[in-house]
């Protein structure tokens, strides 16, 4: 190869090509030769990149007065893999606007749709393989109920959507039957009274059309409020009932309720959400003052000190810790203490006229209720200490954890300190030696 324009042969043996085009892609000899033994060469490859090609024969396959199906043949990618195609159309007069995107594997797209605004639908309908004209109801939204039905018949229906420009063209045509009677409608149902542990609910029956079967069930609906969806309980209630206690419900808890009713033909829609509680409350420590008795080593809880609040208490957790000590310092007795009011929890192994700070979490169905009391337990003599000497000694142990920090790094410096001077002192003496000695002395 010569050098040309775009060309170059450099005196390095490198071959530059500037204002690279597609067509410089391909295979490249480059041979060496000095005159001494065979010449040396090597095929070398290069792949030009560059934005794929103009898609080629462009055809409409299709077109009605609302789509049409475009093909097109794959053009060169410019050495890359096809992403995606990007279509654009406008109405003659318009402006390149509206587009969209294709598969880069995919030479063809169809129902390229106008994207105008809905504003509603029609439905027509009429009895199957009736010659009478096709009726018609107006919805606005997507999903709507069209009614004046015959019960048991075979219609033929049909939807087209309509906005400003008028309807567009109607879906094929889709036969449903109507069933031979309908589902009952809930009743009309409230909360009549609630306790710690159940709901009462009071219903009047539906109106029901003489066509129709009677209700033979109603269906009670409840979760907890919040709770995921499949997490809903059903409860039956025969249809002579008009009232039912829900049971066995957690204590305190809000809960989410509705009704349905059921006949032979199957269930019918649910009514509408009610919520209601239970009654009770989270655990409360009423009597803090009772709530810890101690000697000079060990300490008593009394745990009837807590009320339940109206829920039983399921469990405690204890915790506490040394007045002086920080919140990191926590000892857990137990996480999960039982209920067993007759019997005291103990604290034990605890250190002779000294305050303490204890954590009691109370649990049950309501919630928990977190609460701190502090107690001291007896010196030797039987006395309880002093609240000054609780803050004395909580201010003296914070002194001597920070002294138990601070001594060892200031003794290091000071041994630190200490021997430096002592080395500055030896090299001063040997320096002062060394001058002594190379001084010449005197003549007496």
């Amino acid at each position: 190869m010569v050098s040309s324009s775009r060309v170059h042969i450099l005196v390095n043996g490198s071959l530059s090509v500037r204002s690279i085009e597609t067509r410089d892609a391909g295979l490249y000899l480059c041979e060496a030769s000095n005159g001494v033994g065979a010449e040396l060469s090597k095929v070398v490859r290069i792949t030009v990149r560059n934005v794929p090609d103009v898609p080629a024969d462009v055809e409409v396959g299709e077109a009605s007065s609302r789509y049409v199906r475009l093909s097109w043949i794959e053009p060169f990618g410019g050495n890359l893999p096809i992403t995606q195609y990007l279509l654009r159309w406008t109405n003659k007069e318009g402006s390149w606007e509206d587009s969209v995107s294709v598969s880069g594997t995919e030479t063809k797209v169809t129902d390229v749709s106008g994207a105008g605004r809905v504003d509603g639908y029609y439905v027509a309908y009429r009895r199957d393989g009736s010659p009478e004209p096709l009726r018609y109801q107006t919805l606005h939204e997507r999903v709507g109920v069209v009614s004046g039905l015959d019960r048991d018949t075979l219609y033929e229906v049909q939807v087209q959507a309509y906005n400003a420009k008028g309807p567009g063209p109607p879906s094929r045509t889709h036969a449903v039957r109507t069933l031979v009677a309908d589902p009952p409608p809930p009743p009309t149902y409230r909360v009549a009274g609630t306790s710690a542990r159940t709901i009462s609910l009071v219903w009047e029956h539906p109106t029901i059309s003489l066509d129709d079967p009677p209700i033979r069930t109603y269906y009670i609906l409840w979760r907890v409020d919040g709770a995921a969806e499949e997490q809903w309980r059903e409860q039956s209630v025969g249809s002579d009932r008009n009232g039912f206690a829900l049971s066995g419900l957690a204590c305190g808890t809000r809960h989410q309720l509705r009704m349905r009713a059921a006949s032979d033909v199957g269930r019918g829609p649910e009514g509408h959400l009610l919520t209601a509680s239970t009654e009770g409350g989270r655990p409360v420590l009423q009597q803090p003052d009772r709530l810890v008795e101690a000697n000079s080593t060990a300490a008593w809880l009394r745990l009837d000190a807590w009320w339940n609040g109206g829920c039983p208490i399921s469990h405690f957790a204890v915790h506490y810790r040394s007045a002086a000590s920080g919140d990191a310092d926590w000892t857990l007795v137990s996480s999960h203490v039982p209920t067993r009011l007759d019997e005291p929890v103990v604290l034990v192994d605890l250190t002779p006229g000294s305050w303490y700070v204890l954590l009691m979490v109370a649990h049950n169905d309501a919630g928990t209720t977190r609460s701190q009391v502090n107690f001291a337990t007896l010196t030797p003599s039987g006395d309880v200490p002093s609240q000054k000497s609780h803050l004395l000694n909580s201010k003296m142990a914070s002194f001597y954890r920070h002294l138990t920090v601070t001594l060892p790094i200031g003794s290091s410096v000071l041994v630190l300190v200490v021997v430096l001077a002592v080395l500055w002192c030896v090299l001063h003496r040997h320096a002062e030696d060394a001058a002594a000695r190379g001084t010449p002395q005197g003549k007496m």
